[in-house]
Order: structure tokens, then sequence, then C-alpha cells
């Protein structure tokens, strides 16, 4: 009878931690999807310049930053380069914040949107990560933007883009 508990138990354990490491996977394999997106290097149209300048003061970013969008998130923009107030971005829209320490210094960080409103997670309808150029993983899109919806949910008539109200 021991020895079937033990054998229940092991093989209780073994298919949690399978689930578990499958789980992990997943979201590895939607980080690096989404990092490849974002380190494509055509396809972009720059947010009002290509130069690299200083982040807003309300940025929980670095100090210095540039942002890109790809062209179906370029194609819904004004006029003036911005979302207009109540529009929203169409499923498949991609926004990369490029983030700097410095204006000349390497680039350090992803900061990534993408607008899937079908993929379980988004968080706001978006799917939202921080990685790093050597593809580390800083935040997954598995956290369902938590930690960022917050901030970026202050201008949700924006579409929780919040580059056209500091710039």
């Amino acid at each position: 009878m021991k020895n079937k508990i033990t054998l229940f138990l092991i093989l209780s354990f073994s298919a949690l931690l399978f689930a578990q490491c499958n789980k992990e996977e997943e979201a590895m394999g939607a980080d690096l999807e989404l990092f490849n997106l974002a380190t494509a290097t055509t396809g972009f149209s720059w947010f009002q310049t290509d130069s690299i300048r200083a982040s807003s003061n309300p940025s929980a970013h670095n100090a210095y930053m540039r942002v890109r969008f790809n062209q179906t998130a370029a194609a819904i923009l004004g006029s003036d380069g911005k979302l207009p107030v109540g529009a929203s971005f169409p499923n498949g829209s991609l926004i990369v914040k490029e983030l700097y320490d410095s204006p000349t210094g390497s680039l350090q960080l992803y900061a990534i949107m993408q607008k899937d409103s079908t993929d379980s997670n988004a968080g706001a309808n978006w799917l939202w990560a921080e990685i790093k150029p050597d593809s580390k993983v800083v935040f997954s899109v598995s956290e369902k933007g938590d930690g960022c919806t917050g901030c970026h949910g202050s201008t949700p008539n924006r579409d929780f883009s919040r580059v056209f109200d500091q710039f």
C-alpha cells in the first residue's frame, strides 16, 4: 500500500510539473514570437522621428527612447501621426518602444504591445512584453499586462498608447 501511495504521489507531481513546463514553454514561445516581430527591420513607421530622444517625465521606462508602428497600426494614425482620440487599433497592430540609457547609447530593451483581442494572454486586448536585445524576457506576455495596464489605462481614449498624449 505504501508503494502505491508513493507511486501515486510521484505520478501526480510529475503530471503537475509537466503541465507547468508546457505552460512556460507556451509563454516562451509567445514571447519569442513577439520578439521576432519587434526586431524586424522593415515594415515599420517611426513615431515623429527615428532619432533617440528623451522620454517624458511620467514614463516608467528608460530615460531615452524611440517608437515605431507596424503598417497595420500606422494605417489608422491621423495626419498628425497620432491615433485619433476615441479610435482603436485593429488586431495585428504592433507598437515597439526601443529604450536606451543615453541618446547615443546602445539599445537596452524593447517594450512591445501587440493588439490581439483573441489571445488568452491579452490584457486590455493587448499582448505586453519587455524583452532585451539578446532575447532575454524581462516581462512576459503570460503576465497579461499586469504592471502595464495600470499606467497605460490612464489613456484609454488612445487605446492604451501613452506616447500620443506625451509628445
